[in-house]
C-alpha cells in the first residue's frame, strides 16, 4: 500500500483522498475494504469491495472524509484496512460482511456459515487540528561525540497554534545521578502559527565515556517545553558520516545510501539503520529500515534503504538517521529538499550555533562584509584609473 501513511492539516468539509494497492505477488485477489479509527464515520469508500486481477501490478482506491467543525485540537487519527477475501467469496449480494476492530467475517447466507479473514492492511490518515492560542511541541536529536568531541544538540519546534511565538532554548546535560554538568544556550527564533523551527547548540564533550541525559529547556510565549533525551559518550560508537541520494526522479524508488564508519577496535556485528522520514510538521511521512552488515575494526561501511516517493510533493523534509548496533544508537538529522530530479541533503550538525527559524533573515555581519567587499573594488578601479591618467599624461609631456 503506497503510501501508508498520509497526513493533513484540518480543514472543515469534504475533502477526497486516494492510496494504492500495490498488486506485487501479481496473482488475482478479491478485496473488502472498511474504515476504522474515531473518524471512521465520517469515512467513506467508493468501492468497499473491488477485484485486482494478476495482470495488474496496483489499483487506486478513492475516498471523502467530511472533517466536522467541532473536532479536538490535536492529531486525529483513521484508517482504512483493507483485507482480502476468501475465494470462496463471490459478490456483495451472496454475502454478509461484519466488521469490528480486530476482525472481519464473511458469512454465505444460504449456508449460514462463517469464514474468517486474516490478511489486512491499513492505510494510516492523520489530521492535524490546530490548538486556539500559543502551543507548540519540540523534539530533541543528539549526534553524539566521542570525548574531547563536538556533541551537536537540534531541537525541531512545531507551532501547532493560532497564534506566532518566539522560543528560546537551552540544553542542560546532566550525569548519571542526575547532576548538572554544563549547560549550553540554543539562541532564539521567531515561527508563524502552523511553522516549524529549529534550535542547534554544541557542546564539547569534555567528560569521561558513559551516558548522559540532555535536556533541552524551551520557553516561548509564557509556556515551556522540556523534551529530553539520553545519549552517549565514548569509544564504542558509529559515526554517521553522510547520506547520499543519486540517480533520483520524483515518483520513483528512491535509494538512500548512509556512510558509515567505526570508532572501535573490534568488529561491530548487526548493524542497521532506521531513517524516519519528517515533514515539515514534524509528522513522520515514511519509515525506512536498512538491511543488517557488519563493521570492521575501524572499518567504513555503506548501507542502503529505498524511499517510494510515489504521491511525495517537493520540497524540505527532514530525515533522521539512527544507526542501531549492540544494544546503542547512533543519530543524525538531515536537511533535504526534494526536487524533481533530486534529493539534495544537509546534516543540521553542520549548521554549528546557527538557529534555523521560518522567518530567518540576512545576517547584518554578512552584509556588511559584502559592503566591505564592494567598497573595497571601487577603490581598486579608482586607482587603477588615476594610474593610467597619471601614465598618460607623462608619456604626453616626454613627446
Amino acid at each position: 500500500m503506497a503510501p501508508s501513511r498520509k497526513v493533513i492539516e484540518y480543514e472543515q468539509g469534504v475533502k477526497t483522498l486516494e492510496f494504492r494497492i500495490i498488486n506485487n505477488n501479481r496473482q488475482d485477489m478479491k478485496l473488502a475494504l472498511y474504515p476504522v479509527g474515531e473518524l471512521a464515520d465520517y469515512i467513506t469508500i467508493d468501492n468497499d469491495v473491488m477485484k485486482i486481477s494478476a495482470s495488474e501490478s496496483e489499483k487506486t482506491v478513492y475516498y471523502t472524509i467530511d472533517l466536522p467543525a467541532d473536532l479536538e485540537p490535536g492529531a486525529r487519527e483513521a484508517g482504512i484496512v483493507v483485507v482480502e477475501l476468501p475465494q470462496t467469496f463471490a459478490s456483495t449480494d451472496d454475502n454478509l460482511v461484519v466488521t469490528d476492530e480486530t476482525a472481519v467475517l464473511f458469512g454465505k447466507k444460504e449456508k449460514d456459515t462463517l469464514v474468517s479473514a486474516t490478511t489486512a492492511v491499513v492505510a494510516k490518515l492523520q489530521i492535524n487540528v490546530p490548538y486556539p492560542g500559543v502551543y507548540a511541541e519540540a523534539n530533541l536529536y543528539v549526534t553524539e561525540a566521542n570525548v574531547e568531541e563536538k556533541t551537536t544538540f537540534t531541537i525541531s519546534l512545531f507551532n501547532k497554534g493560532s497564534q506566532s511565538i518566539t522560543p528560546s532554548g537551552t540544553i542542560i546535560i546532566k550525569g548519571p545521578t542526575n547532576e548538572e554538568i554544563a549547560r549550553v544556550d540554543a539562541g532564539s527564533t521567531t515561527i508563524s502559527a502552523g511553522g516549524e523551527g529549529k534550535l542547534v547548540a554544541n557542546w564539547l564533550a569534555d567528560v569521561q565515556p558513559g551516558t548522559y541525559v540532555a535536556e533541552a529547556v524551551i520557553n516561548y510565549n509564557g509556556k515551556m517545553v522540556k523534551p529530553t533525551r539520553n545519549f552517549a559518550v565514548g569509544n564504542l560508537a558509529v559515526e554517521i558520516k553522510d547520506l547520499k541520494v543519486n540517480s533520483f526522479r520524483l515518483g520513483s524508488i528512491a535509494k538512500l545510501d548512509v556512510g558509515l564508519a567505526s570508532h572501535w577496535n573490534q568488529k561491530i556485528d548487526d548493524v542497521y539503520a532506521d531513517m524516519q522520514i519528517l515533514d515539515q510538521k514534524g509528522n513522520k511521512v515514511d519509515e525506512i529500515k536498512t538491511n543488517t552488515y557488519s563493521l570492521e575494526p575501524y572499518g567504513e561501511e555503506t548501507v542502503s534503504g529505498y524511499w517510494d516517493t510515489q504521491g511525495v510533493l517537493v520540497g524540505e523534509y527532514d530525515i533522521n538517521v539512527i544507526v542501531n548496533y549492540q544494544g546503542k544508537t547512533s543519530e543524525k538529522l538531515f536537511e533535504t529538499v526534494v526536487g524533481a530530479d533530486s534529493i539534495l541533503t544537509k546534516e543540521t550538525g553542520s549548521l554549528s550555533a546557527q538557529v534555523v527559524g521560518s522567518e530567518e533573515k540576512p545576517s547584518d555581519t554578512k552584509v556588511s562584509f559584502l559592503t566591505i567587499i564592494v567598497l573595497v573594488l571601487i577603490a581598486v578601479n579608482v586607482g587603477v584609473f588615476l594610474y593610467f591618467k597619471k601614465f598618460m599624461k607623462n608619456r604626453n609631456n616626454k613627446k
